[in-house]
């Protein structure tokens, strides 16, 4: 008895290994779908979300997946690089891999953005590489002839968020993209002022367990109320939680496979 015990013990624990390996190295790109009345009937506007990459080398992928999908824009949301990397010359490669594309990139900051050491002034050095950096502020762009508001806060669980700057004084007839770090900032405001706020920081929970799911997620606790994929909160606000591509703390992942998104808004 106490051979079959141990002998199943030793497979669980190669399936969770296995699992590990594969969810970490092996990444996929998500899909999501949703509807909006402010985009014209007949088309698409088409989103590729990255988040919490955590200063990941393995960006191949991404930019596979960028030529292949062929988005209207780029939306960085945070955690692009770890709050412990020094060195990131491999990151301003990747950012100008995207920027190489002609896609509009726009970014917003994470908490590690803010907590690393070595590099203050990534924003401002991943701007002058081509990207918009979104800084509590908004943006205005033409995609398929039809106008689109691109607004982004920085990182709310650090206390650098302003919502009002970010949202006030635009054309709500026109459909509105809202880019953010965090995803708790919804608790606390009752109008995100955005059809559709995309965001990261969860890592939809990194290690994830059969029938539970995610049991913890920063700034939210234990059994997070917002933790991946689509929630309808607010005022008329879609939001969708991408659970990310790297990792942060422990380099694994479980049930919870690494991934980029790739967002569609059809007109209705």
């Amino acid at each position: 008895m106490f051979k079959k015990i141990m002998a199943y013990l030793m497979l669980f624990i190669m399936v969770v290994a296995a699992d590990i390996v594969f969810d970490v190295n092996f990444p996929k790109l998500n899909r999501v779908e949703i509807e909006s009345g402010k985009i014209p009937k007949g088309k698409t506007l088409r989103i590729l979300q990255i988040t919490d990459m955590h200063s990941s080398k393995r960006t191949d992928f991404i930019l596979e997946k960028l030529q292949e999908e062929d988005p209207d824009i780029i939306a960085l949301t945070g955690d692009i690089i770890d709050a412990n990397s020094n060195d990131i010359a491999h990151v301003y490669e990747f950012v100008k891999g995207l920027v190489g594309s002609k896609k509009p990139v726009f970014y917003v900051s994470g908490n590690h953005e803010w907590r690393n050491p070595y590099n203050p002034d990534f924003a401002k050095n991943i701007e002058g590489l081509g990207v918009t950096v979104l800084d509590n502020g908004k943006k205005v762009i033409e995609i398929a002839g039809f106008e689109v508001n691109i607004c982004g806060i920085d990182d709310f669980q650090t206390g650098h968020s302003d919502l009002e700057p970010a949202v006030s004084d635009i054309d709500r007839t026109s459909f509105t993209l809202l880019l953010s770090h965090a995803p708790h900032i919804v608790v606390h405001k009752e109008d995100m002022g955005s059809d559709l706020m995309i965001c990261g920081h969860t890592h939809g929970g990194q290690v994830r367990f059969p029938v539970i799911g995610g049991v913890v997620a920063p700034g939210q606790g234990f059994f997070p109320k917002y933790l991946q994929g689509l929630y309808e909160v607010g005022k008329d606000t879609t939001l969708y939680i991408d659970s990310g591509y790297g990792t942060s703390t422990l380099p694994l992942r479980m049930l919870n496979r690494s991934q980029i998104t790739l967002i569609e808004v059809k007109g209705n």
